[in-house]
């Protein structure tokens, strides 16, 4: 009785694949994306926090970064049985994960025409195709229906140089990862891996960096991360082992965990002028979600067995208490390093350039298996007693992927306008074998432009991107099997089929805008210490414009801050030159007589002399009395005669 409803929670074991390694599509942020993801060195803005945490050390001031990326994925897939023994009938599977095991029985029940299940038992390529939307030997393709997705990020960064803390800085986040979404028809034959999908991952975190005389800087963010989905996918309890919608069984999974701890950190250095390195860590982490299990569709055929006939009870019942589901399963760490070269202010700051290479390294062979388990939930066959389901295990196998990213970006008037561009390759973390439309992965090229307009601590990004996914082809190694819930004393043997066989085309297409606030820069505090009323209307030209070029703002300018910048004194004007002033004359004084007697004399007060504004008085000059021939001299005249 276990076996026959264990497969119901296969619905669970496709909420795993939505964290895993396809779900991120290329980068965060606008500008990252639009560098080929090429931004882990320095991003030079808050989404640092999440990229390379001590590089929030480089943003300056109060920063705040608003992100807004629109997913589109578009995907088909074709369903396909190469082998012509085995079509797309169940493969034997044998898999131990520590002391849970995964095992399919890989025969199928023969066709016998004396066997009760014989004339409708699939044989060969009848399998699906009763006439039903489940032929897959038609060749029609099935494609991915999902609108776009609109993905909100928040990040803010606290720079305490300018508020006398150097070399400290604060950061957080709130974000979600980049990731498309899905949706296929509910008669299709992709609605044993898949119906329709709504996921939620958000992470929030608070960022503490440190630098170290702008040599060397080191951070580190705390995490939580919130995960949910909403899914619906479609089995089959078709008692001969056909895909007939009449035998299907809708189910409705719901799972949430709010909490999950992780956390990040990251290095920066600047061992010499222009070059800079950089390299953070993404910790793993384990996630245990749960939430309820619901039933939301039934066949017709299946409606009848579980109607009563009478006074006979249904041949089939679920017993259903409160269904709660639980899905387990481990997060890889990812491992970021890089190199960025870059120089600014060519001519006289009209042009700047950087170049950045990056390697990242993630480690999906960690989650190699789903655990499930459930309780309120069970069937009961003609009225016999439920049973419970016995925790269970669904292979994933995944592989380590690793990508090579390249970009950078040219910039004017020093950095008022930006144009960037990047590009990388990443192989694939999903193995052909457990491959399927639950989630689309494989090796990848990305491709991304994008530009940006500053102004006054103001920055508009806006970017697109396009992820080239090789084409796949699944075949006889898929395990992904399409479980059968028909009770077993109504059917013979296994009658799993597999779904996941056939050919996948993936692309997708990634619209980002982005705004970015300097709020010291805008509104003229901390490191700026003019307000924008002070500065020149055009920031870069206006040193050209202004008289008076001291009033450019320095921050803008690269000079050195207003305070420390010689000044033009201006002309100058000599003041007038007084001659040094003549000491007056000195005129003789009446000279004491000097006593007979030993009497001491006492000097006359001297009056210090005072410089004066007036003339020196002339002294008085006795005119020389003239002389006769014989030398003596003659008496004056007389005014009379």
């Amino acid at each position: 009785m276990r076996k026959t409803v264990w497969p119901l929670l296969v619905a669970l074991l496709c909420a795993s694949p939505t964290w895993a390694a396809a779900y991120y599509v290329g980068e965060l942020t606008t500008r990252a994306m639009s560098r080929g993801g090429a931004n882990i060195v320095n991003p030079g803005d808050p989404s640092a926090v999440w990229l390379n945490p001590a590089a929030i050390t480089k943003s300056t001031g109060l920063q705040l970064q608003l992100n807004n990326n629109v997913v589109w994925l578009g995907s088909s897939f074709t369903r396909a049985c190469p082998d012509p023994d085995v079509l797309c009938g169940p493969r034997a599977v044998n898999r131990s994960y520590g002391d849970q095991r995964y095992s399919v029985d890989g025969e199928r029940p023969p066709v016998d025409d004396n066997n009760f299940f014989s004339p409708n038992t699939p044989a060969g390529a009848t399998l699906g195709s009763r006439g039903t939307p489940s032929r897959f030997d038609d060749g029609h393709s099935v494609s991915n229906q999902s609108p776009p997705q609109y993905i909100p990020q928040l990040f803010v960064t606290l720079n305490m140089d300018s508020f006398g803390l150097p070399g400290l800085a604060v950061g957080g986040g709130v974000f979600g990862p980049n990731a498309g979404d899905y949706r296929f028809p509910d008669d299709e034959v992709t609605r044993y891996n898949l119906v329709d999908r709504d996921l939620l991952e958000v992470f929030y975190m608070f960022t503490v960096a440190y630098n170290f005389k702008d040599l060397i800087a080191v951070g580190g963010s705390i995490q939580g991360v919130a995960s949910g989905l909403s899914q619906d996918i479609r089995l089959s309890a078709d008692r001969f082992g056909n895909e007939s919608p009449e035998s299907d069984i809708g189910v409705r999974l719901e799972v949430f965990q709010p909490f999950v701890p992780s956390a990040n950190f990251g290095i920066w250095s600047n061992p010499f002028l222009g070059l800079e390195l950089g390299a953070s860590v993404q910790l793993g982490r384990r996630v245990n979600a749960s939430g309820p299990l619901s039933f939301t569709y039934f066949g017709e055929d299946i409606e009848e067995l579980m109607t009563a006939n009478g006074d006979n009870p249904p041949l089939i019942e679920i017993v259903e208490d409160n269904p709660t589901a639980h899905v387990a399963f481990t997060m890889p760490p990812f491992y970021r390093v890089g190199a960025k070269y870059g120089h600014q202010g060519l001519f006289d700051g009209l042009l700047g350039f950087d170049v950045e290479l990056d390697f990242v390294y993630e480690q999906w062979s960690v989650f190699d298996h789903v655990s499930v388990s459930t309780t309120g939930v069970g069937f009961s066959v003609s009225g016999g007693e439920p049973l419970a389901l016995d925790p269970i295990v669904q292979p994933k196998n995944y592989q380590d992927s690793w990508s090579v990213r390249g970009g950078g970006e040219v910039n004017f008037f020093d950095k008022m306008l930006q144009f960037r561009g990047g590009g990388f390759y990443e192989t694939a973390a999903i193995p052909t074998e457990t491959l399927s439309v639950d989630l689309l992965n494989g090796d990848k090229v990305g491709v991304g432009v994008g530009a940006s307009l500053a102004y006054f601590g103001v920055r508009l990004d806006v970017g697109y991107s396009h992820l080239f996914v090789f084409d796949r082809i699944v075949g006889n190694e898929s395990i992904v099997h399409a479980d059968n819930v028909a009770p077993s004393g109504l059917s013979a043997g296994e009658l799993r089929t597999r779904p996941a066989m056939g050919t996948y085309q993936i692309s997708y297409d990634v619209v980002s805008v982005a705004l970015n606030v300097a709020f010291d820069e805008m509104l003229g505090f901390g490191a700026y210490k003019k307000a924008p009323w002070d500065r020149g209307f055009v920031p870069y030209f206006s040193q050209y414009w202004l008289e008076d070029e001291a009033s450019v703002d320095a921050a803008v300018l690269d000079e050195v801050p207003p305070e420390a910048a010689p000044t033009d004194p201006g002309p100058v004007t000599p003041a007038p030159v007084t001659p040094p002033k003549e000491p007056a004359p000195q005129v003789p004084g009446p000279v004491a007589p000097v006593p007979e007697d030993d009497t001491p004399v006492t000097p006359a007060p001297v009056t210090p002399e005072t410089e004066t504004d007036e003339a020196p008085v002339e002294p008085v000059v006795e005119p020389t009395p003239a002389l006769d021939e014989d030398g003596t001299a003659s008496a004056p005249e007389s005014p009379e005669g």
